[in-house]
């Protein structure tokens, strides 16, 4: 039978990600003329999903592997590993054809209604209405895992996180929660977005990434390739407080939701006066509350908690594990709808509200 090191002895000219199926040993491949910001073993690794074929060891490539997919678990194989030179194959190699959306297609932009047309939600200050449409933006995020997270948790991967993209004007972007492997929700996200924009090679200037985890090291660094110079911005509504949420690779251009990271506290300035001055400066935002139990409680820190655990185990695996999160999030749906019902004078508030309504009930 023939080794995979012929097979890519042919493709010089090539970036090529390789892997063999289980079931006849065959070898399918995916091939680029040049990297782009999402490398050939994503889409080799999605095409033979959809095509239910299933892998026999890991991919292989003949392009180095400092990509993100090798950060947080070992997806690729160099190419001068042994399995690179000695693995065998059966019959002529199987070309996987480009992928397109129906891959990612549950995370379509469906029921979105029309896009506000805020100054910036990406500054660090911002006027007092637009850090609040922020808050809104990170609730419709949490609100997505209601939304299809559950569809794929087994109680047991860590599946309940979400992300949203946003542009600066408020316009989404793209959207996923996690699907288990190395499609985690900023992943997907991604993807999602470089597939709807095939022309681009990196995140739109001064857009924003909400996430309701603050990313892992293989999304940071995913992220990091991707996000023009670091022209885009971060929000996350929990911390991670396993060893993966310790990545410093985004900087500050990573943020919590957390009262911490306010100068002015808008929400009680709001609560005295009923009104948003548009000259008032906030930076940062405060954290997402839901109403649970009677009382008033942050996402933040509920979410965020290692269930007691002398070894502190990633947040992903807490809310997964969490008696309390289907409340929690029915909460936060609520909590939206309601917000979403109400008549609103402020234009920006009221823009995103109407824009999010029905996306985010699915």
């Amino acid at each position: 039978m023939p080794k995979v090191s012929a097979f890519f002895a042919t493709k010089t000219k090539k970036k090529v990600a390789a892997r063999i199926s289980n079931k006849d040993s065959s070898l399918y491949y995916y091939e680029v003329d040049t990297l782009g910001p999402v490398p050939p073993s994503v889409f080799l690794h999605a095409s033979m999903a959809a095509s239910k074929t299933q892998p026999k060891g890991k991919i292989m490539v003949n392009y180095p592997t400092d990509s993100w997919v090798n950060q947080n678990n070992q997806l690729e194989f160099a190419y001068d590993s042994p399995d690179y030179i000695n693995t065998e194959y059966r019959g002529e190699p199987k070309r996987c054809m480009p992928p397109d959306m129906k891959h990612w297609d549950q995370f379509g932009l469906t029921k979105l209604g029309t896009p506000p047309n805020l100054p910036s939600i990406y500054d660090e200050e911002v006027p007092a209405a637009h850090s609040k449409a922020r808050r809104i933006y990170m609730l419709a995020t949490f609100c997505l895992l209601k939304k299809l997270g559950f569809v794929y948790t087994d109680r047991t991967l860590g599946h309940n996180i979400g992300t949203m993209l946003v542009s600066k004007t408020g316009k989404v972007l793209s959207w996923g929660v996690n699907t288990g492997e190395y499609r985690h929700a900023e992943v997907n996200t991604l993807i999602g977005y470089f597939l709807r924009n095939p022309t681009e090679t990196n995140l739109p200037v001064e857009s924003v990434l909400f996430s309701t985890l603050k990313p892992c090291r293989m999304c940071s660094t995913f992220i990091n390739q991707a996000w023009n110079g670091g022209k885009t911005r971060v929000f996350y509504g929990m911390m991670d407080e396993g060893e993966s949420g310790g990545t410093p690779l985004l900087g500050t251009q990573s943020t919590k939701f957390t009262g911490g990271e306010l100068e002015l506290d808008v929400w009680e300035l709001l609560s005295e006066s009923g009104t948003l001055d548009s000259a008032i400066k906030a930076k940062g935002t405060k954290p997402v509350q839901v109403t649970h139990k009677g009382g008033k409680v942050d996402l933040y820190d509920k979410l965020s908690k290692s269930g007691g655990s002398t070894r502190k185990m990633s947040a992903a695996d807490w809310v997964d594990k969490s008696p309390e999160v289907v409340e929690l999030l029915n909460a936060a749906v609520n909590k939206f709808q309601g917000k979403a019902g109400k008549a609103r004078d402020d234009g920006p508030i009221k823009s995103v509200l109407s824009y999010l309504k029905e996306f985010v009930k699915g």
